[in-house]
């Protein structure tokens, strides 16, 4: 996208350019989140929770249902542009959240407050690990087993500091022993989870436990570098800005950028920038007009406008639609109840321990469960850092094993055109060839795809020999759409949706299409080569006679055949189908209609009528699947 537009009056659309687009997302953001923030006054909620709130109502969770407003407001191309501006801001967040965090108190605090804080991080922690192992060996499965243990016990066991402070302070609580005990434990627990982080981070980026180390060790560094250099610096600064005088602009903006060249740093390590600004504003001092300063400048800009872009962000990739089943419920509940349990219960009885009141003791365990950005931050980091598409990759590949003992070979060969690079040879089934790739490999996420794979395949010879399916059908309730228009990739597609429908938890839909102009009273000239010829009618019409008497005792196979009279007509009849789970198409599917829905499109290697499955005008939570020819892999 361009940044700036020439205007309407020169035929411009200000939501193809980004600026302007950007400008609209960020004052619809800013209107939502203040009006729920002014609805949720009255029960006493911190702003934070409407934001949160926001960001889910604007994604695909509740107004993103309507693909119209969705592509038009939040297209995918403006989304990097929104991403790094709610980063930025975020960025700037963090450094404020280590502002209000005084190392001094933490060793003030004493005893109890350490001890607090400690139970509030082990018994989560555990009990995320826990966690972590049932969603690996359901949803989660597939990814990489340590850093996931990780990302769920840090996701689990942190309390939100800055809510926290916020709600506290509404609360006038802030100068109470409960509240500052709340603020102690949970500052040690805030240092230890970003810690926890930085570990897991580190974890995340490769394979190899050697990379590992040296990131860690490497960020170990940064922080005893920053704990040396950095405080002397920001101390000089402080020391030449008096009480009662302005702030000189330079203090400001070098702090700033040193801000900014931390999270460069931290980045470049491998850990996320947003632990290089926390730390240094952790090393600011917290007496005198400069701390005071620097929150003035940027909370107002950073804490309106930007942050709440990072909640727009987070809920454009949250579908509360997709938690269906009770397996998903009952994962949910499982993880909101592991969470809670786990601060609430920890909390209390080491608190009992220490001799604070019960009363007390509850209020604590209440206000340590406080949960908000930061963890929304660690599960995107989690999302970002996982292999995200192969667990859907390998249960397509399980749907598509049907009854049959030999996996579909056009099948293979279409996940290996995935991506233009050496991927294929991934494939290889030559030991010697595979290992060629894999020890020169410098892809850490193809190496993961290998590794990822290789079990699967490892698995499903097992699963197969126990006469077992890997996806069970208790767990798979989906329904498949093929659309048949005629064509050998047509007739590929429905075959290959018939090998999926013999998996028991998978209904198939064929619609097959017939073209009758006479309905309408119209003739249609289309430009379309000699292909589909009379022979080619015929190989179809064979094709589908057959499949009829296949299906014909087959309850979970269903045949329809449209008579339709032009090509909007049909795009009418997919639409009956949207709600499906998966849609199976040919490439290339020949006729009259095709030819007619065969418009220019952005992605032609999908096809005509998986370009229309995908456009903003045709509105479907389904994935879209090619179908293959003997000739290539489709």
């Amino acid at each position: 996208m361009k940044a700036t537009s020439n205007g309407v009056f020169q035929g411009d659309d200000p939501l193809h350019y980004a600026l302007p687009l950007l400008i609209i997302q960020i004052c619809l953001v800013v209107l939502l989140t203040r009006g729920l923030a002014y609805l949720l006054r009255p029960l006493r909620q911190p702003r934070v929770i409407a934001e949160i709130i926001g960001g889910v109502l604007l994604g695909p969770s509740a107004l993103g249902r309507n693909q119209h407003y969705l592509h038009a407001i939040f297209p995918p191309k403006s989304l990097t542009v929104l991403d790094t501006l709610a980063n930025l801001g975020l960025l700037f967040f963090l450094f404020l959240v280590g502002l209000e965090l005084d190392p001094k108190s933490l060793r003030r605090t004493g005893k109890k407050a350490l001890c607090i804080a400690l139970a509030g991080i082990t018994l989560p922690f555990a009990l995320g690990i826990g966690t972590s192992f049932v969603l690996s060996s359901t949803i989660s499965a597939g990814v990489s087993r340590g850093p996931f243990l990780v990302f769920m016990g840090v996701a689990l066991s942190i309390t939100a500091f800055p809510v926290l402070a916020r709600i506290l302070a509404e609360l006038k609580l802030l100068t109470t022993d409960v509240g500052r005990m709340a603020m102690s434990a949970a500052a040690v627990n805030d240092v230890a989870a970003w810690i926890l982080l930085a570990l897991a981070i580190a974890l995340s980026g490769t394979g190899s436990p050697l990379v590992s180390l040296w990131v860690f060790l490497c960020g170990t560094g940064f922080i005893v570098g920053c704990i040396f250099v950095g405080p002397p610096i920001f101390k000089w600064m402080a020391r030449r800005c008096p009480e009662g005088e302005p702030v000189h602009e330079i203090y400001i903006c070098g702090t700033l950028a040193a801000v900014l060249a931390a999270g460069l740093v931290t980045d470049t390590i491998g850990i996320h920038a947003l632990f290089g600004a926390f730390v240094v504003g952790v090393l600011v001092p917290k007496e005198g007009p400069f701390a005071g300063a620097l929150v003035e400048k940027v909370e107002d800009l950073v804490s309106g406008l930007f942050l709440p872009l990072y909640f727009v962000s987070s809920g454009l990739k949250t579908n509360v639609a997709t938690i269906q089943g009770a397996q998903s419920w009952g994962l949910l509940v499982l993880v909101i109840f592991t969470a809670c349990f786990g601060k609430i219960v920890g909390t209390v009885v080491v608190s009992l321990l220490c001799k604070i009141p019960f009363k007390e003791s509850v209020t604590l365990g209440f206000l340590m469960n406080t949960k908000g950005l930061v963890e929304l931050i660690v599960l995107n980091i989690g999302k970002d850092r996982g292999t995200r598409t192969i667990p859907t990759l390998i249960n397509l590949m399980e749907a598509s094993r049907g009854s049959a003992k030999k996996r579909p070979p056009y099948l293979r060969d279409a996940l290996t055109e995935l991506s233009e690079r050496s991927s294929a040879t991934r494939w290889s089934t030559k030991p010697e060839k595979r290992n060629a790739v894999w020890n020169k490999s410098q892809d850490n996420e193809s190496n993961q795809i290998v590794v990822a794979f290789e079990t699967f395949q490892s698995i499903s010879a097992k699963s197969r020999s126990a006469g077992t399916a890997h996806v069970s059908a208790s767990n798979v309730d989906s329904t498949i759409t093929a659309l048949f228009f005629g064509g050998p990739d047509d007739r590929e597609a429905v075959s290959y949706g018939a090998l999926m429908a013999e998996h028991p938890g998978i209904h198939l839909n064929v619609v097959r299409f017939v073209v009758d102009l006479k309905l309408n009273g119209e003739s249609v000239s289309v430009d379309i080569d000699d292909r589909y010829g009379p022979e080619a009618r015929s190989n179809d019409e064979e094709f589908i006679s057959e499949f009829k008497d296949k299906i014909s005792k087959d309850g979970s196979i269903k045949f329809e055949e449209s008579v339709i009279g032009n090509a909007d007509e049909a795009v009418e009849v997919i639409r009956k189908y949207n709600r499906c789970n998966l849609f199976v198409v040919g490439r290339i599917p020949e006729g009259l209609l095709a030819a007619a829905l065969n418009k220019k499109s952005e992605c032609p290697e999908l096809g005509p009528i998986g370009n229309l499955l995908i456009s903003p005008e045709f509105s479907t939570m389904a994935s879209c699947s090619g179908g293959a020819t003997k000739t290539g892999g489709r």
